[in-house]
């Protein structure tokens, strides 16, 4: 945990406003996912949410049917509030929410999603609770085994039994270009530009379809973009 304040945490909070310049778009494989898997009377999580570029601009106006299992816990230290209502009983269907570790990015965002400040190893979800989940670019940042292992176990723990998930890591076959540092095995500290080192656990297929099988879920399909590989998973 001291790695990662010291090489993830502390980032984010100093460096908040320029990575918020540097992450606008979407990438394809999440718009196709989105737009090929979500529906209307949905609730979804985009679990370390960052700046929210991933987030839908449209406003949350969809019915007011309540999703029991939607609850945020009350109890949870880490979760401080931004822009949302804790345990309250009037969270619509077609809803999104938004988490991370970061109250920083949480406040470059400026959609209508309702936001969280909560760590990704402890959600302050009920089980079972989202139909979609997002975590792009979130279990790199995990810096032991059992950590990225009880991140896994998080995400599966709030989706529905008939939800997916869809998971990004960036890929170890970027590990050549000269922005990255071996610290040892697969863990590297990455310049931002150029400056300030983030650590990264880099992952290839085979790894990462193994990681996600052993917490019991099952691969709907694996794939590389760019940097990237991502993997669409189900209960």
């Amino acid at each position: 945990m001291e790695y990662e304040n010291e090489y993830v945490h502390k980032f984010y909070k100093e460096y908040a406003g320029d990575f918020n310049i540097t992450r606008k778009k979407m990438w394809p494989k999440i718009r196709e996912f989105l737009e090929k898997n979500d529906q209307e009377d949905f609730i979804n999580l985009d679990a370390g949410c960052g700046n929210g570029r991933n987030l839908p601009n449209k406003k949350q106006d969809k019915s007011t049917k309540i999703d029991d299992n939607i609850k945020l816990c009350d109890n949870i230290k880490l979760c401080e509030c931004h822009n949302i209502k804790l345990c309250d009983n009037n969270i619509k269907c077609g809803t999104w929410f938004g988490l991370d570790y970061s109250l920083e990015l949480l406040k470059c965002i400026n959609k209508s999603s309702n936001l969280v400040r909560g760590d990704c190893l402890n959600l302050p979800f009920l089980d079972k609770s989202f139909d979609l989940v997002l975590s792009i670019a979130v279990l790199h940042h995990f810096s032991t085994s059992a950590r990225r292992s009880a991140a896994l176990k998080e995400l599966k723990r709030v989706l529905k039994d008939t939800g997916k998930i869809l998971l990004y890591v960036w890929n170890e076959d970027t590990k050549s270009k000269k922005k990255f540092r071996q610290v040892k095995d697969k863990d590297y500290l990455v310049k931002f530009n150029g400056i300030f080192e983030r650590y990264y656990y880099l992952y290839n297929i085979e790894d990462l379809r193994k990681e996600c099988e052993e917490t019991g879920f099952r691969v709907e399909e694996i794939g590389i973009e760019q940097e990237s590989i991502f993997i669409i998973l189900t209960q």
